[in-house]
């Protein structure tokens, strides 16, 4: 009994997450260009870096795109992998680039907590949510050990996200589940 999506699915649920992280991205770059006040220009930096992390997703979309075989379970779970891994390093990057105390960055941390929950099982997806909480309370505290005095409305506004991200993984984890296993008995029948 295969408890997996058939393998045409993971092609699309991986274009699928490449196509959210590049909308995602470019309205990152506008959000921050239209709140230039609040959140200061987006400098040479932010902008290039952005730009390279769109076009590594463009890159990654033309070659979900370019197969006709379908996407294998171990392929699409090394390219999840990477494509967690790289917005972590993303969000944690643009969030040191800007120096803000919230980062709208850390909303990039949302994007591999759901796709933890879509590829893999439950620790992992755990692991995923945890590190994406440590690493939003983590860049508070790096922030406010160079920018006293500490917020308490800040790290408040954290847990609210934080807790958001757990909510919203965990809550997906059991969604593919349920979708999975509606999957199978159709396949079955």
């Amino acid at each position: 009994q295969q408890n997996h999506p058939p393998v045409y699915d993971l092609r699309k649920q991986q274009t699928l997450f490449c196509v959210l992280t590049l909308f995602v991205l470019a309205m990152l770059l506008l959000l921050h260009m239209l709140f230039a006040v609040v959140l200061g220009e987006p400098g040479l930096a932010v902008i290039t870096v952005l730009g390279l992390s769109f076009a590594l997703r463009l890159a990654e979309l033309g070659w979900l795109q370019s197969g006709s075989e379908p996407l294998s379970e171990f392929a699409a779970k090394l390219d999840g992998l990477v494509s967690i891994v790289t917005l972590f390093g993303l969000a944690v990057l643009l969030a040191w680039l800007t120096d803000r105390d919230h980062s709208p960055y850390q909303v990039l941390l949302a994007i591999p907590v759901l796709q933890a929950a879509c590829l893999f099982r439950l620790v992992p997806t755990v692991l995923t949510i945890l590190a994406a909480d440590g690493a939003i309370f983590l860049w508070l505290w790096h922030y406010f050990a160079l920018h006293p005095p500490a917020l308490a409305d800040e790290y408040l506004e954290a847990g609210m996200f934080a807790v958001v991200v757990a909510l919203v993984g965990v809550l997906m984890w059991v969604v593919m589940r349920i979708l999975r296993a509606h999957q199978a008995a159709l396949d079955h029948t």
